[in-house]
């Protein structure tokens, strides 16, 4: 990984802590499907971290946003948990992420800088279907990085 890639995966994680919009009742009213974010906790200052950023271009919560707010004022410590939202079962564009975060933000621009955090990402145009259960994987460990949707009923890796 290069340093550029290092220093986009730290702008999009800083970027994730602004508020996000989320989905009104209106947009909510037809078909649904739920969507987990998913984290691996390495050590309680650091977790990698698998999570839909942006739906049709425009940015949402998620766990990497929650845990950089849940965790500011505890020093090295990071706050990490489950987290899932609720979208429209239609066609959508989903932005979808997998990096390490850490407690302290100066540890995260080390590591990424450094090369040590790999990042992984894409955009997908994905139809869940109505009622679907999904949630957000990835490979962070080997040399061919990867994020993915999962169905959780049938554990099927869709894109």
């Amino acid at each position: 990984m290069t340093r550029f890639h290092g220093l986009l995966a730290l702008a999009t994680f800083l970027s994730s802590c602004a508020q996000t919009p989320s989905f009104t009742e209106a947009d909510l009213s037809g078909p649904t499907a739920v969507f987990h974010d998913t984290s691996e906790d390495h050590d309680g200052r650091k977790a990698t971290v698998y999570y839909i950023s942006k739906v049709d271009g425009q940015r949402i919560k998620n766990v990497a946003s929650i845990a950089g707010t849940e965790s500011q004022g505890r020093g090295f410590n990071l706050t990490i948990g489950e987290y899932h939202r609720v979208l429209p079962a239609r066609e959508m564009r989903l932005t979808i992420e997998a990096h390490v975060i850490t407690g302290a933000p100066i540890h995260a621009i080390f590591g990424h800088l450094s090369g040590s955090f790999r990042t992984a990402g894409r955009t997908v145009v994905f139809t869940p279907a109505a009622d679907g259960k999904y949630r957000i994987r990835g490979d962070l460990k080997s040399e061919n990085t990867d994020v993915w949707i999962e169905n959780l009923a049938t554990s099927e890796k869709i894109r």
